[in-house]
């Protein structure tokens, strides 16, 4: 670093100024070379200066002079090297040492031949990066170099980077792309390899089935097999609960390439399944880290549900269609002024094995003779119902004293005009609202009031305290809005009415656009799903983020807590209950603190390989309310044992992408010598104006004083 300080001139007649700096000076010498009476030398020149001195100041201040550092600094441009910390790095490739200790050994020579020629900063990566030296034996668990690169483009704001070197065996096994991520880097990346390339043996990389399965249907479990020789077969093989239930051949892609697979079976018992998938050896054996294993929930039979329609109308028509298309609805149709067309009216074997009966365009007579005598029966758990109004119900006699109309004690209002429907904010979680599980509330909202609004509407006034309003649209004779949608529930029973139409319109207004009636199909899934349900899954439940761990991975366990009407329920205090199948008096209690969202969310680590189950309770003041719970496996491996040998493509992948180049451990990298390593100079100016300092002014005063007062004590004229 060079620093030089000077004074600049900016005033545009600094010249005259300087001459009268000029004058003054020849004035002070002229002055003071003769004195009456005489001064000696010592006293003579003393007072010389203090005048100059003054004539100086006075100069700069007509000069605006401003006082200037300017500060030279070499730069040395950045080179950032990165070393993968995970486990896989602890293998010894039939090596003295393992691939960490051969990776620093690497970044030490790096650092010897270029630490005069660049500035190094080294960080560590598994999970995610760090700038910390990391321990020698708290290697991670898995490998996110996608996230390392994207977490080091947030460093390099701050440095003059001109390469990055990597040094990892190439393992990648969660979060982002990198190939994603070091696009976003804007310098070379130069990429060594540790390890021995990885053997042809083939593994799953990935395996989905459906969340949930009915009993005697058959349902796909779709995966990927990636490694293994291009000409390589491959056979898999599909357990539950450690029964094998089929294997099938599998061919292999050429050069290790990604190899979907489709397996289809079917399971008669409802329950949560535990399936594995295996690559089988010629020997008959599997390695368990090659393979996967996944939960399947099965539900038993089929959703049950008679649609009764007072007359044959486009709303019967197109929601008959609709569920008539749902692989888990079991449909049988009446309606009840056209008995030949739709079916017979149902035994009592059909209303005793009903889960839901939708009453759609029935007078109050029609509801009193068809729907009274088994209202009773509709009370109970995993029972619902649902009544789609139009004018007819307004007409007749008698007024219906059946579930849910017993409240009524007048004649409701029929409405016609254009309703907008307005769903309820404080009902946003409430299961039929959500059109969209993925959307916020303000997209919920937007869903609801881009759809084709009603034209007709029944507006029931003096709901019930137990009632439940989610959209409301229209005016009344008060001026209210009238409940549009609402629901109630009786002793575990459920029913959802909707008061008025046509809904129909929804599926119609898409079907012209040549677009699939999401909307539409969603409200009515969730609704039959809802009034069917067993249970308070959908409310009181607490859940996992995976359904099958590595070992060493954090298991995160989210609560669900919501009161009937599905508001959220901050002030509970959750606990899960999480128990191994092979020690199951033995339970592990986990707090769940508020987490982000309408969530409680806590965690739980280092369980030991096997198979858990979990619950939970909701306390909220003196009331304590149980929460459903599921099951999770914990593998006896981790991410890192799956793939151990050296991804030398993907290193590659990533040099090239970037502009840099890929080296083996034994190869020294030349490319960083090829780069402009020239240290760039930085030049920073520090400017004070001295024209306007009030020492300038002190100095002035003071010299001036000085001499004053020598002069006076020495009588000089």
């Amino acid at each position: 670093m060079t620093l030089l300080a000077l004074i600049r001139l900016t005033s545009s007649g600094w010249y005259w100024a300087a001459l009268a700096l000029l004058l003054a000076l020849v004035g002070i010498v002229f002055y003071y070379r003769r004195t009456v009476p005489p001064l000696r030398r010592p006293v003579k020149f003393p007072l010389m200066a203090l005048r100059t001195i003054a004539a100086v100041a006075l100069f700069l201040a007509l000069a605006d002079a401003l006082w200037a550092a300017i500060k030279t600094q070499r730069q040395l441009h950045d080179l950032i090297v990165v070393t993968d910390h995970s486990a896989s790095m602890k293998e010894l490739d039939d090596l003295k040492d393992a691939r960490y200790d051969r990776a620093g050994s690497y970044a030490d020579r790096i650092l010897s031949s270029m630490k005069d020629r660049a500035a190094i900063h080294q960080y560590t990566f598994a999970e995610s990066l760090s700038a910390q030296s990391a321990l020698p034996d708290s290697f991670g668990m898995s490998t996110d170099l996608g996230d390392a690169l994207l977490g080091l483009t947030r460093q390099l704001r701050e440095l003059n980077p001109r390469a990055v070197v990597v040094l990892s065996d190439g393992a990648n096994n969660r979060g982002t792309d990198p190939a994603e991520a070091v696009s976003r880097l804007g310098v070379p990346v130069v990429t060594v390899g540790f390890g021995k390339t990885a053997g042809t043996e083939a593994r799953v990389i990935e395996a989905t089935a459906p969340e949930v399965a009915l009993t005697g249907k058959s349902f796909e479990i779709t995966g990927a097999l990636q490694g293994g020789a291009g000409d390589q077969k491959a056979t898999l093989r599909l357990t539950r609960h450690g029964r094998t239930l089929l294997q099938q051949p599998a061919e292999l892609g050429s050069g290790g390439a990604r190899t979907p697979f489709t397996m289809s079976t079917v399971v008669d018992s409802p329950g949560v399944h535990d399936f594995r998938i295996d690559v089988v050896g010629a020997d008959g054996r599997a390695n368990p880290a090659a393979g996967r294993s996944l939960f399947v929930r099965v539900l038993k039979g089929r959703i049950k549900v008679l649609l009764f329609a007072g007359e044959l109308d486009w709303e019967f028509s197109y929601l008959k269609r609709f569920l008539e298309r749902q692989s888990r609805i079991e449909l049988i149709p009446i309606i009840l002024s056209k008995p030949a067309i739709g079916h017979a009216m149902p035994t009592a074997s059909d209303w005793n094995d009903a889960d839901v009966v939708v009453f759609m365009h029935l007078s109050r007579q029609q509801l009193e003779t068809v729907w009274s005598p088994h209202a009773a029966q509709f009370s109970a758990p995993g029972h619902g119902v649902a009544f789609i109004l139009n004018k007819r119900f307004t007409e007749g006699a008698p007024r219906s004293t059946a579930y849910p109309f017993e409240f009524l004690r007048g004649d409701p209002v029929t409405l016609t005009g254009e309703f907008p429907l307005r769903p309820q904010s404080t009902r946003q979680n409430h299961p039929i609202i959500r059109l969209d599980p993925a959307s916020d509330w303000a997209k919920t909202s937007a869903l609801w009031s881009d759809r084709p609004p009603w034209t007709d509407m029944v507006c029931i006034g003096g709901l019930p305290a137990n009632a439940d309003v989610l959209v409301r649209s229209g005016r009344s004779v008060s001026g209210e809005e009238c409940p549009a949608i609402w629901t109630r529930v009786s002793r575990g029973g459920k029913s959802l009415v909707v008061s008025g139409g046509p809904f129909w319109r929804w599926a119609a207004d898409r079907a012209g656009a040549g677009m699939t009636a999401r909307e539409y199909e969603a409200f009515w899934s969730n609704a039959v799903y809802w009034l069917s349900l067993r249970d308070e899954t959908d409310r009181l439940a607490v859940r996992s983020d995976q359904q099958v761990y590595h070992v060493g991975e954090p298991i995160i366990l989210s609560g669900s807590v919501y009161d009937e009407v599905y508001r959220f329920m901050d002030r509970a205090e959750v606990t899960a209950h999480v128990w191994s199948d092979s020690a199951a008096h033995e339970s592990l209690s986990v707090f769940l603190p508020p987490g982000s969202g309408d969530r409680f969310e806590g965690r739980v680590t280092h369980l030991a390989p096997g198979t858990y189950r979990y619950d939970g309770q909701a306390k909220v003041d003196s009331t304590v309310m149980p929460l459903t719970g599921g099951v999770f496996r914990v593998e006896p491996y981790g991410l890192e044992q799956q793939a151990t040998g050296l991804n030398e493509t993907g290193l590659r992948a990533l040099a090239r992408q970037s502009g840099g180049r890929y080296y083996t451990e034994n190869e020294s990298p030349a490319v960083l010598d090829s780069l402009d390593w020239t240290a760039s100079v930085r030049q920073t100016v520090h400017e004070v104006p001295l024209w306007n300092q009030s020492l300038l002014l002190g100095i002035f005063i003071a010299t001036l004083l000085a001499e004053w007062f020598v002069r006076r004590r020495r009588q000089l004229l």
